[in-house]
């Protein structure tokens, strides 16, 4: 975890979801929000999707989450919400230009910003069961 006194803002994040709504990181602000940089196609992905589920279902109402892929069609985005029952929105961002803004080289990424809008935590490659929650419930909590 980034400490507090070191915690750079999060890049602009404006994406339009596989259900054609827009999803803007700076209007979610006063909660922590996960961002979660994926491909549907993504075998790592795919193997990590069911406890980030988990994880959204246990800190609804506490925590938002936003799937961001680059390289999905609305379908296979749809298809992989589906198969996966992901409680959450999933987006797709074509230009590439959030994935460069985020500094994000290859998926999965899963980047915690706090309340603030500050990046609080980032890990990439694939996130084992048991290590996105205490994040969580430490910023939660504070």
């Amino acid at each position: 975890m980034v400490a507090v006194a070191h915690r750079k803002p999060a890049p602009p994040l404006h994406v339009t979801d596989f259900e054609g709504r827009t999803h803007d990181l700076a209007k979610l602000r006063g909660r922590p929000v996960v961002v979660n940089f994926f491909e549907s196609w993504c075998v790592v992905c795919r193997t990590e999707q069911n406890d980030l589920d988990e994880v959204a279902e246990d800190f609804e109402g506490q925590v938002r989450f936003l799937g961001v892929s680059n390289h999905d069609t609305v379908v296979e985005g749809r298809k992989y919400q589906e198969k996966f029952e992901v409680p959450y929105p999933l987006a797709n961002d074509s230009s590439g230009r959030t994935w460069a803004a985020w500094g994000v080289p290859y998926q999965p990424v899963t980047v915690v910003v706090d309340q603030r809008g500050r990046v609080a935590w980032r890990f990439a490659g694939l996130l084992e069961p048991g290590m996105l929650a205490p994040v969580l419930e430490y910023l939660v909590e504070v």
